[in-house]
């Protein structure tokens, strides 16, 4: 199962540090990462840097993830951007094969969060540019496209 969603302290703070988690069960990952890029991204209401914007932006990052891995041919892969920083680019890695995919979870510091915006979607890293921290697990593309649009119903609906 793979879970994205918010804390509350990103309404209550409004820092955008450490607030948004992600937990994949299968991987054994659980990650608390800032959404300072989501807010600043120039890319997308460019003039607002609030709570309001950092929802809209995960959902439509949330949703751009879930375009992606439908357009996948078998053997294709697809990079999921997640933890944007100032040092790396935290990123699912997500391989199709037949009616499955595999993930894991990894890095890489050719891009970061500087460099990437969170509204752009989807990412291109170079081969032998993306650093493996996870084991790698395969799960159903089905479950996979579900648990995505769970975390996306399950985003506060500030609208």
């Amino acid at each position: 199962m793979i879970n994205v969603f918010v804390d509350d302290r990103l309404s209550s703070r409004g820092d955008f540090h450490g607030d948004i988690h992600l937990e994949i069960a299968a991987l054994g990952l659980y990650i608390i990462a800032d959404t300072y890029f989501f807010a600043i991204d120039h890319g997308f209401m460019p003039d607002i840097e609030n709570g309001r914007k950092v929802i809209i932006s995960i959902r439509n990052l949330l949703k751009s993830w879930k375009d992606g891995m439908e357009k996948l041919s078998i053997k294709e892969h697809i990079f999921l951007p997640f933890d944007f920083s100032d040092q790396y680019l935290g990123c699912l890695y997500v391989q199709k094969i037949d009616d499955s995919c595999r993930i894991c979870y990894g890095y890489t510091t050719e891009d970061t969060g500087v460099s990437i915006l969170p509204s752009k979607g989807v990412v291109a890293i170079e081969n032998g540019k993306f650093l493996i921290k996870t084991n790698t697990v395969e799960i159903d593309t089905v479950t996979l496209l579900n648990d995505i649009d769970k975390s996306i119903e399950n985003l506060p609906n500030i609208l």
